[in-house]
């Protein structure tokens, strides 16, 4: 997969980045505004929806595509992506898994953490 193809791009040199170990340094007098609102790329946090289920899977699905060729680990959480994907092609499971994540989250939640993947669904107690 491309690097083009990548949809959350920061999480993607995020990753690369941590993966390589550069976790950084700290700089005295900077500060960093990251906007979170509905019409980012990859949407709003709060509240999941259909809509917002589907865009999550589809960065998800690129984003471990494009880090295939680091490690294992990758192809791993890219076969977990696919796994809910295609469960979710049963449209009797989308409300159930959306009114759960719903029901359970917290509202300081990033996107990525309302896409959660079937193992993490059993936690939620949700069949």
């Amino acid at each position: 997969m491309k690097v083009s193809n990548v949809i959350a791009f920061d999480c993607y040199l995020y990753s690369l980045l941590l993966y390589n170990h550069y976790y950084g340094k700290l700089v005295d007098n900077t500060e960093t505004f990251y906007r979170i609102h509905e019409n980012n790329t990859a949407g709003i946090t709060n509240l999941l929806t259909e809509e917002t289920l589907i865009k999550g899977i589809r960065v998800k699905e690129n984003h471990y595509k494009a880090l295939l060729h680091i490690d294992d680990t990758f192809k791993h959480k890219l076969a977990d992506v696919l796994k809910l994907k295609k469960f979710l092609d049963d449209n009797k499971y989308i409300k159930l898994y959306i009114d759960t994540i719903n029901k359970n989250s917290n509202t300081s939640l990033f996107w990525w953490e309302n896409i959660k993947t079937l193992e993490e669904m059993k936690e939620l107690k949700w069949q």
